[in-house]
């Protein structure tokens, strides 16, 4: 029935006293997404809504739960159900084309209220399902938080509010790969961190390669698990010692020693037997930090042309 009152309430007489002080409402909230969408280009928080349909097909979402009426917190709403383009992270329209909604909706707040709206939950954070514009009126006038019907999902990842779709599939991947090497059990002050999406498969096919050579050359069969823990102390701990030996991450602030260890092994030959694998050359590590570690400047110039593209 509030559903149905809400969409009778969008057609009102424009003329409506509530009505012109939308106007200013609206100004305000484009001001404020155009912001938002500037400063993204200068630090790394998502100005972008996750889509709900490409976390649940990497979570692989199923069975949801109602969880009834409940008063949340809008700064936890970080997604929606296919309407992630026409606003911000903060829920700020992007674009002029909602305005008539935005402003009607405004209108209904400003004259005693609207109903709850209609959200996912899955860890950590929410989805709108129904009632975008509600939770940008919402924000737009400074709310902490709104009335909503809410649904869970269950999920193994945590997924944190500032997370964007790279960091959900990074965490996934992070998850599978010690699911499948227990080095976080076996090797649990091996802290394994990689900062980009699609790099753990590569751990994953690295250490596939490692068990093939080593049951050809020993004519012997171990566990995927005892594998990798061969292959972390003969392998990747004495790169991660050179690379410590060496100061490298001095040059490479934002990696870890995995991100370095994936890239390096891009850079070098394929592994053609076992013990030319386990001979970590420091001179190769050197040449790597040398050609791949441009100067300042040059940095510079890479970032300002790639914001630049960005905004054309």
């Amino acid at each position: 029935m509030l559903q149905n009152d809400l969409n009778g309430l969008l057609f009102m007489d424009n003329t409506n006293h509530a009505y012109p002080l939308s106007r200013r409402d609206w100004n305000q909230a484009r001001r404020k997404a155009i912001i938002e969408q500037l400063m993204a280009l200068l630090d790394k928080h998502p100005h972008q809504l996750l889509p709900f349909e490409a976390v649940s097909k990497a979570l692989q979402l199923r069975k949801r739960v109602y969880e009834g009426l409940q008063d949340i917190a809008l700064d936890s709403i970080v997604g929606s159900v296919g309407r992630y383009d026409d606003f911000t992270r903060a829920f700020f329209p992007r674009h002029a084309q909602v305005e008539d909604r935005w402003r009607r909706v405004d209108t209904l707040v400003h004259l005693g209220g609207v109903p709850p709206v209609e959200l996912y939950r899955v860890s950590e954070v929410y989805f709108v399902r129904d009632g975008n514009h509600r939770v940008s009126v919402a924000r737009q006038q400074a709310a902490p938080s709104i009335e909503a019907y809410v649904w869970s999902f269950t999920s193994d990842v945590v997924i944190h509010p500032d997370d964007e779709i790279d960091d959900i599939i990074l965490a996934i991947e992070k998850q599978h790969f010690f699911e499948q090497t227990q080095l976080d059990k076996t090797r649990p002050q091996s802290e394994i961190t990689l900062t980009e999406a699609g790099k753990y498969p590569i751990l994953l096919r690295h250490i596939l390669v490692y068990q093939n050579l080593s049951t050809q050359a020993d004519e012997g069969t171990n566990s995927f698990a005892e594998t990798a823990l061969q292959w972390h102390d003969s392998i990747y701990q004495p790169f991660v010692e050179t690379l410590t030996r060496l100061k490298a991450l001095v040059y490479f602030p934002d990696r870890t020693p995995a991100d370095m260890f994936v890239w390096f092994h891009r850079h070098r030959s394929a592994l053609s037997e076992i013990e030319s694998a386990e001979r970590i050359q420091t001179v190769e590590i050197e040449q790597f930090v040398d050609e791949h570690y441009p100067s300042m400047m040059t940095r510079l110039k890479h970032w300002f042309q790639s914001k630049v593209r960005d905004i054309l």
